[in-house]
């Protein structure tokens, strides 16, 4: 599985999650929102290229990590430290994916 398909199901799972979850009002709206601009913006970062693919999926990444803290907190009362290290880890590898697919920064 290549890094753009990786980067695509992850940002498209996001956007799903986004959507969802301001529908049935599990978050606050702008929270949706968040969530729902980072994920576009992963999925953006799919149609350029170079450095500005790597900062388009960084910033993308890290609104979805911040909504997914707010909401956590919002739905659980606290943060879920394992479900918040394998979002840091998998963003990680997208982010190393898509350097060594840009050729290096």
């Amino acid at each position: 599985m290549g890094i753009k398909m990786v980067i695509g199901i992850y940002g498209g799972l996001s956007l799903i999650a986004a959507v969802l979850q301001g529908k049935y009002k599990n978050i606050p709206g702008w929270s949706a929102i968040i969530m729902g601009l980072g994920a576009l913006l992963m999925l953006g970062s799919l149609l350029t290229t170079g450095i500005m693919a790597i900062g388009i999926l960084a910033i993308g990444a890290l609104l979805a990590h911040i909504s997914a803290i707010i909401n956590g907190i919002k739905m659980h009362g606290d943060i879920n430290k394992v479900h918040h290290f394998a979002r840091f880890l998998i963003t990680l590898v997208m982010i190393g994916g898509m350097v060594m697919y840009q050729g290096g920064l």
